[in-house]
C-alpha cells in the first residue's frame, strides 16, 4: 500500500490534487460528528435565495441577528440552485463544491506559472502544492467550516488573470463583474486595466454590470428592487465605517497596522486627519504598483504578479477580519515556486511570512493563543511580509 502511494506521488502530479480534495470531504463528516457542521454563512445565503424567489425583502437585521444578510441582491441570485434543495443536502453540495473550487485554483495558478507543468517532476510538483495547501490550509478550513465566498471571489480573479493570459478579454470581464455582485472588492483591478490600456476589458465589464444589475428584475417590481440596492449600499457603507478605529485589535487592514504598530500611534486623528492619512498610504500604495508595472513592463508574464499583488492587497484594504487572507494564494505560489533563486536573507524573510500567514490555527494553538494572535493581527503582518516580498522578487526580475 505505502508503495503504491510513493509510486503515485513520484509519477502522478494530480496526486497532490486528489490529496487535497479527499482531505476536504474528510473533513465534512468530522465537522457533523462534532456538531460543527453548521456553515453559518452560507445559511445567510441560502436564506437569501429562498427569499429573493419569493419577492421577498432580503436585508432583515433584527429578525436574523448577527448572521443577516448584507450582500448584493444579485449574490443572493447566484445561490438560487442550491437553494432548491433542504439544508442539509445545501450544505453537503456547497462543500463538495468549494472543494472542487479550492482545486481548481491551484491548478489554474499552476498553469499559469508553469504553462508546461507536465513535463516538470511530478514528484517535486507534489511537494510544492502541498506545501502551499499546509500554508493555506487554515484559511481553507474556515472557508469550509463557516460555508464562505472567498475562495470562490479568489478562483473568479484567478479564472480572470488565467483567461487574460489567453486574450479571451470578454470571458475575463464577464468573471470580473460576477465577482462585483459577490463582493465589490474587485474593484482594485479597474485603474489596473486602464493604466494597462485594456479599454476593451473595461467596457465589457461595466456592459455586464449593467446586465446583471438588471437580473433582480426577474423577482421584484422596479421600486423594490430599487429599494433592495439602496439597502446593499447601506450595508457598504456601515461596513466602511467599520474600518475607521485605526487602532482597534483584530483590524486587518493596512491601514490599522501602520497605525498601531509606528510612532502614528501617538498622534490624536480625527475624521479629517483620518481620510488625509488614508488617502496618503492609498497614494503610496499606488506609486508602488505603478513602479512594479514600469519594472516588468518587458516581461510577456508580468501581469500574473501584478494581479497576485493587487489580490493580496484586497484582504488589507478592505478586511475587518482575517477570513480573505487566503487572496494570498497566487503570491504564495510565486514565492514557492521561486524560492531557491532568492536570496538567503530573502528565503528568511519569505518563511517568516508564510508561517504568519497561516499558523493560526485554533484548534493546535488554543483558544487564547489564537485570539491573540489574532488581535496582534498577525495574518496581515505575514500578507504585508509576502508583499514585500514580491516586490524584491520584481525588483530582481524573477517573476
Amino acid at each position: 500500500m505505502w508503495n503504491k502511494i510513493k509510486q503515485l506521488f513520484y509519477t502522478r502530479w494530480q496526486f497532490s490534487f486528489t490529496v487535497m480534495m479527499f482531505l476536504m470531504l474528510l473533513f465534512m463528516p468530522f465537522e457533523a460528528k462534532n456538531h460543527r457542521f453548521n456553515m453559518s454563512d452560507f445559511e445567510v445565503y441560502y436564506k437569501a435565495a429562498s427569499r429573493i424567489v419569493n419577492g421577498e425583502n432580503l436585508y432583515r437585521p433584527l429578525e436574523d441577528g448577527h448572521y443577516y444578510y448584507k450582500y448584493s441582491p444579485e449574490s443572493a441570485i447566484y445561490f438560487i440552485p442550491v437553494s432548491i434543495f433542504n439544508y442539509t443536502a445545501a450544505r453537503i453540495i456547497y462543500w463538495t463544491f468549494l472543494s472542487f473550487i479550492v482545486c481548481l485554483g491551484f491548478y489554474l495558478v499552476l498553469a499559469l506559472l508553469k504553462p508546461d507543468f507536465r513535463t516538470y517532476s511530478p514528484g517535486r510538483l507534489n511537494k510544492m502544492i502541498l506545501l502551499i495547501g499546509l500554508i493555506l490550509s487554515v484559511h481553507i478550513q474556515r472557508e469550509l467550516h463557516l460555508g464562505q465566498v472567498n475562495h470562490l471571489l479568489l478562483v473568479l480573479y484567478i479564472g480572470m488573470i488565467y483567461l487574460f493570459s489567453r486574450g479571451k478579454k470578454a470571458c475575463v470581464s464577464a468573471l470580473w463583474a460576477i465577482s462585483i455582485f459577490i463582493k465589490p472588492h474587485g474593484l482594485i483591478f479597474l485603474p489596473y486595466f486602464i493604466i494597462k490600456k485594456q479599454f476593451k476589458i473595461v467596457g465589457y465589464f461595466f456592459m455586464f454590470v449593467v446586465f446583471l444589475a438588471l437580473t433582480p428584475l426577474l423577482f421584484y417590481d422596479t421600486n423594490m428592487a430599487i429599494s433592495q440596492h439602496l439597502k446593499w449600499f447601506h450595508e457598504l457603507q456601515l461596513e466602511l465605517s467599520y474600518k475607521q478605529a485605526l487602532t482597534t485589535p483584530a483590524l486587518h487592514t493596512i491601514f490599522s497596522l501602520l497605525a498601531r504598530y509606528t510612532p502614528l500611534r501617538l498622534l490624536e486623528m480625527g475624521a479629517l486627519s483620518t481620510k488625509l492619512y488614508q488617502i496618503a498610504v492609498l497614494s503610496f500604495i499606488g506609486g508602488l504598483i505603478l513602479y512594479l508595472i514600469n519594472r516588468g513592463r518587458d516581461n510577456r508574464q508580468g501581469y500574473i504578479l501584478e494581479m497576485a499583488f493587487l489580490t493580496g492587497l484586497i484582504p488589507l484594504l478592505a478586511s475587518t477580519g482575517s477570513c480573505a487572507f487566503g487572496f494570498l494564494e497566487i503570491a504564495v505560489f510565486i514565492i514557492v515556486f521561486n524560492y531557491q533563486n532568492l536570496s538567503k536573507w530573502l528565503k528568511i524573510t519569505a518563511v517568516t511570512g508564510l508561517v504568519f500567514l497561516g499558523c493560526n490555527w485554533h484548534d493546535l494553538v488554543t483558544h487564547k493563543v489564537s485570539v491573540f494572535l489574532d488581535q496582534i493581527s498577525l495574518v496581515a503582518i505575514g500578507a504585508v511580509i509576502l508583499l514585500f516580498v514580491l516586490t524584491i522578487i520584481r525588483l530582481k526580475r524573477l517573476a
